[in-house]
């Protein structure tokens, strides 16, 4: 009894099964190029966390819940930031004294930093005595290191200087500053007018609750980031650091810097370093 017979496989099936593989593995080749091209014109950022940082077009800031925050803002060039009175563009700060003054000096703060607060009380007094006798001049550069709320409140400072009140405001905010943890909020920046004296306190609520000067601020974050500073205050004379390795202030050789005798400030400091 013969074997029955066996119909041989038909070859269409077999190339119908290659041809349908080979077209799976191009759309899926297609669609991976595709998702590429669009992902990179629609500009696609990934955030870091953990730190303030700079993607490219965007300013990485803490929010208030401990998440980072990417807002995009015009390049440093750009004339479309909006500018606080006494600043004049958005890499520079707020400047005060004679601008032909053989000394000037530049300093980088975050309003939340409790060290910039005590480099402010020590050397407020010999500062203002040397701007009022032309002897320098002094550029404020605030910027957003520590959170939303160093944000906010560079914003805030903003606003208050549009009104004649920087220095009430500079001054308000570092002597009510949160212990670390916490930061300044919208509704306790707005409860700064009444102590600082705002004379159209409406005028300072919009300018607040908008953030009109948010994007300055990171502006001035960034260039803070490409400057390659590490850390608040940092304080430059004639653009040469006034601090020493440990971050302390040699408190005479300030004096000299700014044209004042030393012997009197030491005196009254009680101290020739401060931190």
């Amino acid at each position: 009894m013969s074997a029955p017979e066996t119909q041989p496989e038909s070859p269409i099936p077999h190339h119908g099964n290659v041809f349908g593989k080979i077209i799976i593995v191009v759309l899926i080749v297609l669609g991976f190029v595709l998702s590429f091209v669009l992902g990179t014109q629609m500009g696609t950022t990934t955030v870091a966390t953990g730190t303030v940082t700079n993607t490219g077009n965007v300013a990485v800031n803490p929010s208030a819940s401990g998440t980072q925050t990417p807002v995009p803002y015009p390049s440093r060039s750009s004339t479309n930031i909006a500018l606080p009175k006494g600043v004049t563009s958005p890499t520079t700060g707020y400047v005060f004294g004679d601008e032909n003054a053989p000394t000037h000096v530049q300093i980088w703060a975050d309003l939340q930093c409790p060290y910039c607060a005590q480099f402010e009380q020590d050397t407020s007094g010999p500062q203002k005595e040397s701007l009022d006798l032309g002897k320098s001049s002094v550029e404020y550069r605030y910027i957003s290191y520590i959170g939303q709320g160093s944000m906010d409140a560079g914003s805030a400072l903003g606003c208050a200087s549009d009104q004649g009140k920087f220095e009430e405001f500079k001054n308000y905010a570092y002597s009510h500053q949160h212990p670390r943890g916490t930061e300044f909020t919208i509704p306790e920046l707005l409860g700064f007018a009444k102590p600082i004296g705002i004379p159209d306190v409406k005028a300072y609520a919009d300018c607040v609750t908008s953030g009109k000067y948010n994007q300055y601020v990171l502006s001035m974050t960034d260039e803070a980031v490409r400057k390659t500073v590490k850390g608040t205050p940092l304080v430059l004379v004639n653009n040469v650091s006034a601090l020493d390795a440990q971050g302390k202030l040699d408190f005479p050789a300030f004096l000299t810097a700014i044209g004042l005798p030393t012997d009197s400030w030491v005196k009254r400091t009680g101290s020739e370093k401060v931190n």
